[in-house]
């Protein structure tokens, strides 16, 4: 029954693991290998910001078996994998939301230009007191839910913002703080250089 229990589990977590999806991190170089250590050649080096699907991960090897989008399946060290999109990611789909953020409000402004243009026509050749009333609370109305949404878009713009700021400041301390890591500990683990006797 505890072997059945624990091939459920197995499976339950290889499954989680599998619809994972993680992104190659900030940092000089990564490489795809066919097998779980640097000696091991390479598949194909993957840039920073690279999107892949996790298949497992080996906290033994420190190594993680993904599949890139093109079907290249492989090793990468696991501290290369994120899972969220770098700062350059974050930048750009941030950058891309403000440019339409921008011409919504261009439209909208458009918009709003034509309702007051009409209202203004309306008074000019109406004699009409309550049509023009009942028309200028009509637009008065538009007019308010639209300055509504412009006043929406303003405050995701200054959120995305914000976001983007804070994931970039967080990624650049990380890998500040990985770098400080690495150089205190490689040289304490590096192995001595044998003597072979060749020049």
């Amino acid at each position: 029954m505890g072997k059945i229990i624990s091939i459920t589990l197995m499976l339950l977590v290889s499954l989680s693991a599998a619809a994972e999806t993680v992104y190659v991190t900030d940092q000089l170089s990564a490489f795809l290998r066919p097998e779980q250590r640097s000696s091991s050649g390479i598949i194909t080096p993957l840039a920073s910001g690279t999107k892949l699907q996790l298949i497992e991960n080996n906290p033994n090897t420190e190594y993680s078996r993904v599949l890139t989008e093109r079907g290249a399946e492989g090793w990468i060290l696991t501290r290369h994998l994120s899972s969220k999109p770098v700062a350059r990611q974050v930048l750009k789909q941030a950058q891309t939301e403000l440019k339409n953020f921008r011409e919504q409000t261009a439209l909208l402004k458009e918009v709003n230009e034509k309702y007051e243009g009409e209202l203004k026509y309306l008074k000019e050749i109406s004699g009409n007191t309550i049509a023009i009333n009942q028309r200028n609370q009509q637009l008065t109305e538009e007019n308010q839910n639209l300055q509504n949404q412009v006043d929406i878009f303003a405050l995701e713009n200054e959120r995305l913002k914000d976001e983007s700021k804070q994931d970039f400041f967080l990624i650049g301390a990380g890998t500040i703080l990985l770098g400080m890591i690495l150089g205190l500990v490689i040289p304490s683990i590096k192995p001595k250089r044998k003597d072979t006797g060749w020049v």
